[in-house]
C-alpha cells in the first residue's frame, strides 16, 4: 500500500549545538530513584518535521510510525493513540532533559482537542509552557521554534485524515 505523506516546507536547520547532561532524581535522603538520559552532541541536527500522514511522521527522511515525542536534538516513539489518553506521566520525558524546555507543543490529531488540565498543570508546575494545536499546525510551529533557536519539544499524534492540495 502506497503511503501518502504531506510534505512541509522546512529547509532551515538549527546550527547551534545543545548539550544534555545527566540529572539524578532522589528521594531527599540521598537515595537515587531515577537517572535521566544524557547525551552530548554538537554534530547532530534538529529533528525537523518534513512531512506527516495518518500513519506517522517524516523527520528529515526518517519515517516514524505512530505518535512521536520530539526534543530539540532527538525523538522517541510515544505510546499515545488519542488526546484523551495523554497523562502527566506520558509527558514526563519533557521534564527530564537539560537544558530545560521552554515550551511543549501538543498536536492532538486532525483537530485541536483540549486535554486534561492535570497535564497542563504538571508541565506548567515545572516551568514549561504548553501549546495545544491540531497536528498540522503543531508540526509547523515546532519547526519554526527550532529554527528560531528556541528550546521546544513536541508531542504529536498523527492526524486521522490528511487533506492534499493538488498543484498544477
Amino acid at each position: 500500500m502506497a503511503s501518502k505523506w504531506r510534505l512541509l516546507n522546512s529547509h532551515h536547520f538549527m546550527k547551534s549545538p545543545l548539550l544534555y547532561r545527566i540529572r539524578h532524581h532522589s528521594d531527599g535522603g540521598g537515595m537515587v530513584l531515577q537517572t535521566t538520559l544524557s547525551r552530548v552532541s554538537v554534530e547532530e541536527t534538529a529533528p525537523l518535521i518534513s512531512g506527516y500522514s495518518v500513519q506517522g511522521f517524516n523527520l528529515r527522511g526518517v519515517q516514524v510510525m505512530g505518535s512521536v515525542a520530539l526534543l530539540p536534538r532527538g525523538f522517541f516513539h510515544w505510546k499515545i493513540n488519542s488526546a484523551d489518553t495523554i497523562t502527566p506521566e506520558s509527558m514526563s520525558i519533557f521534564t527530564l532533559i537539560e537544558p530545560k524546555l521552554e515550551l511543549v507543543i501538543l498536536g492532538t490529531g486532525s483537530r485541536m482537542v483540549n486535554i486534561d488540565t492535570a497535564v497542563k498543570r504538571y508541565l506548567q508546575g515545572r516551568g514549561i509552557s504548553v501549546e495545544i494545536q491540531d497536528t498540522a499546525n503543531a508540526c509547523a510551529t515546532f519547526n519554526f521554534l527550532l529554527d528560531d533557536g528556541r528550546l521546544a519539544g513536541a508531542a504529536l499524534i498523527p492526524p486521522e485524515t490528511v487533506s492534499f492540495i493538488q498543484r498544477r
